[in-house]
């Protein structure tokens, strides 16, 4: 090793070691050198993120140990050079200031997934803002479909096991009157998080599973699968994003309370509409639903 890297023992040591933090399992063998014997099952880092670059569409990958938010780093990006930012994934370990909907705080600790994905489209309307967060939450569904895991999506932008929140995604979008001219698609998932608070109505992976699960595999299922959505919804194909959404909503025929612009909409979730928009029946009629603050099952 010391001829191939041209660097001495004590720098090939130091080197291993850093390795080993990083979670990858070496032996060392006085006289012989270093033998990787295996990886760990859970490993998130730059060196596996770029692996990505392999398996799906995306150009370019920024990972950071600890940052505010995804979010917020996609949007540094965009803004230091957009035409860079298109197909970039931004994953981040910690976030101190994640954010769903409405600027609620997400809770970021754990062994989860924290991830942003830019994307400047072609052929997207402003009114496919709901339909591309639709995408980013079958996406999720899907990718833990492959594990086993039976996630539902409730409407608008969360996926849950057993009623209890698995993942979420946020889009901000960019538009003007006739095109959205970039869309960034913020999405968590709960991993490997274990001793989960009860007063947090969460579960994840490691919950419903009871072992470790490879964050990677599941990061590469939900770009696999989110970038093949978005073409749908690029070439017009919505109807398909609500045949495959229905299939895995969790929403219809429940009972809730919606909290939008301050007012408070009780009543049964009958459809969505071709928007996207949710359909409730109460005593008053239907009431089209565009956006809310919350939506509760009752």
């Amino acid at each position: 090793m010391c001829s191939i890297t041209q660097i001495s023992r004590i720098a090939i040591w130091q080197h291993i070691k850093k390795l080993q933090k990083l979670g990858y399992i070496i032996e060392a063998k006085r006289g012989v050198g270093y033998k990787l014997t295996q990886n760990p099952p859970d490993l998130l880092n730059l060196y596996e993120i770029e692996k990505l670059k392999h398996t799906t569409a995306v150009e370019n990958i920024f990972f950071f140990e600890n940052t505010t938010s995804t979010m917020d780093e996609a949007k540094k990006i965009s803004e230091n050079n957009k035409n860079l930012a298109h197909k970039s994934l931004i994953v981040a370990l910690n976030q101190t200031q994640g954010r769903g909907r409405k600027n609620r705080h997400w809770l970021s600790f754990g062994e989860n997934i924290y991830a942003s994905y830019i994307y400047l489209p072609k052929n997207l309307m402003p009114q496919d803002g709901l339909f591309v967060m639709f995408a980013g939450c079958i996406a999720i569904v899907l990718a833990l479909k492959q594990i086993g895991i039976d996630a539902k999506i409730k409407w608008p932008n969360d996926c849950l096991v057993s009623d209890k929140k698995i993942a979420g995604v946020l889009v901000d979008a960019k538009s003007d009157i006739s095109s959205i001219d970039e869309i960034i698609i913020g999405f968590g998932v709960n991993i490997n998080w274990a001793d989960i608070p009860e007063e947090t109505n969460a579960t994840s992976v490691y919950e419903v599973t009871k072992k470790t699960t490879d964050r990677l595999f599941i990061l590469d299922k939900i770009v696999q699968y989110l970038e093949a959505l978005i073409k749908l919804i690029e070439n017009k194909r919505k109807s398909n994003i609500i045949k495959l959404w229905r299939l895995y909503d969790t929403t219809l025929s429940r009972k809730v309370e919606i909290i939008s612009d301050s007012k408070k909409i009780i009543g049964k979730a009958s459809d969505i509409d071709e928007y996207g928009f949710l359909l409730v029946e109460t005593q008053n009629g239907i009431q089209r639903i565009i956006t809310s603050d919350s939506v509760r099952f009752l």
